[in-house]
C-alpha cells in the first residue's frame, strides 16, 4: 500500500519499522513522521536518497548537515532550496553541491552565482547550470569562453558581447555541436562555424541556415559524421549516390533517407549490406 497511509496508522507511526517500511514506498511520507523520527538521521537519509524533495519534511538540523543534503542533491537538484540558508551561503559546501549537480546553482546565495570558480564547475557538470550565473558572468567574454569550452550548451545563456563573438561560438560548436542552434543568427550562416558543428556532431545542419542543406561539401561533412543527418538535406542531395554511399556507410539505416532510386541500387545496397543486413529493410528490393 501507499506509504503516504503512514498518516493513519496511528499508534504505528511510532514503530520505526513501520516508518521505515512507509519511507521505502512513499518517501515524502516522512512528513507524517514524529518529530523525533523526522531527526533520526539514517532515517532520513534512507528518505532523501529515494526522493531528495523529501527534505523539506526532514528536521531543521538535519537540513544544515551536509552529507544529508548532498544525498538529496545526488536524488534531486531542486532539494538544495531545502537545505538551510548556512548550507546555501557557504562557498566550500556549494562548490561541493554543484559538482554533484551543476544546476543546483539556482538556489546558491546570489554572491555565489557571481563566483567564477563555483559557476565554471556548475557548468562542467551541467551545461544549463549557466542560466543561474550572474549577469555578469553570462556577459563576461572571457568567462563565457572557459564556460562553453566546458560545456557548449553554455552558449544558449550568453548575453551581450560574449553572445556576439565568433571565438566563443565557435568554442561552443567544437564542444558541442548541437549549441548551433542557440547561435546568433548570423553565426548559424556562417560557413566556419557550420562546418565546425556539423563535424562535430551531423544533425545539427539541421539548425544551420537552408543554403549548407544544399551545399554538397557540408552535406558530406554532416552525413560523414552522422548518417542520419540524410534527412535533413535537400532532396537533390538524397539522390546523390556519392552522399547517400557516405551516409549509409556511417549509418546503414540511413538508406530510409535516400531517394527511392538509390534505395534499390546495387552499389548503396551492397554498402548497406556489408554494414548491416538489417537495414536493407529501408531497401526498394
Amino acid at each position: 500500500q501507499s506509504g503516504d497511509a503512514l498518516q493513519f496508522a496511528g499508534p504505528l507511526r511510532w514503530d520505526r519499522r513501520v516508518v521505515s517500511a512507509a519511507l521505502r514506498r512513499h518517501p515524502q511520507a516522512l512528513r507524517h513522521a514524529p518529530e523525533e523520527m523526522r531527526s533520526e538521521r539514517d532515517l532520513v537519509l534512507e528518505a532523501v536518497s529515494l526522493d531528495g524533495l523529501a527534505l523539506r519534511h526532514a528536521a531543521e538540523d538535519l537540513c544544515s548537515d551536509r552529507e544529508v543534503v548532498l544525498a538529496a542533491l545526488q536524488q534531486n537538484s531542486l532539494a538544495l532550496q531545502h537545505a538551510s540558508e548556512e548550507l546555501r551561503f557557504n562557498r566550500h559546501f556549494i562548490m561541493s553541491a554543484v559538482q554533484v549537480r551543476g544546476s543546483s546553482l539556482r538556489f546558491a546565495a546570489p554572491r555565489l552565482k557571481l563566483d567564477p570558480d563555483i559557476v565554471l564547475a556548475a557548468v562542467q557538470q551541467d551545461g544549463a547550470a549557466m542560466q543561474f550565473a550572474a549577469p555578469e558572468l553570462r556577459s563576461c567574454t572571457h568567462f563565457v569562453q572557459l564556460a562553453v569550452e566546458a560545456s557548449g550548451l553554455a552558449l544558449r545563456y550568453a548575453e551581450g558581447e560574449a553572445r556576439s563573438s565568433k571565438a566563443i561560438t565557435m568554442a561552443a560548436v567544437r564542444q558541442k555541436g548541437g549549441s548551433l542552434q542557440h547561435a546568433a543568427d548570423d553565426f548559424r550562416r556562417d560557413p566556419e562555424v557550420v562546418f565546425a558543428a556539423v563535424r562535430q556532431n551531423g544533425n545539427v545542419i539541421c539548425h544551420a541556415a537552408d543554403e549548407f542543406r544544399r551545399d554538397r561539401l557540408f552535406v558530406l561533412a554532416a552525413v560523414g559524421q552522422n548518417g542520419l543527418a540524410l534527412q535533413y538535406v535537400v532532396k537533390e542531395l538524397q539522390a546523390d549516390r556519392v552522399v547517400v554511399l557516405a551516409a549509409v556507410r556511417q549509418n546503414p539505416s540511413a538508406l530510409q533517407y535516400a531517394a527511392p532510386g538509390l534505395q534499390r541500387d546495387p552499389e548503396v545496397i551492397l554498402a548497406v549490406a556489408w554494414e548491416d543486413w538489417s537495414a536493407l529493410r529501408y531497401a526498394c528490393l
